[in-house]
């Protein structure tokens, strides 16, 4: 559901569930020069919380180091494929 209203507003979907040792990006999207990180959230009620409030960041490291993984491996496949 996510993937499809991103691709309907011009995004190219590049990974879904990309993770690395214990941690996950949902979605890795590009549009035009821009590489989007996308965290999925979703439930029928709030029985357990607010989505928003659901899953929290372990620590700050998680939110620049796992996307620097993504990219850098990107690269390597990209550079391999020459």
């Amino acid at each position: 559901m996510a993937c499809a209203y991103l691709k309907t507003h011009g995004y190219y979907i590049k990974s879904r569930n990309f993770y690395y040792q214990k941690a996950e990006l949902d979605i890795v999207a590009s549009k035009d020069d821009t590489l989007t990180i996308v965290e999925v959230k979703w439930g029928l009620s709030d029985f357990y919380g607010s989505s928003e409030n659901l899953k929290l960041l372990k620590n700050a490291t998680t939110f620049w180091f796992v996307p620097l993984i993504f990219i850098c491996r990107s690269l390597i496949a990209s550079v391999n494929a020459f």
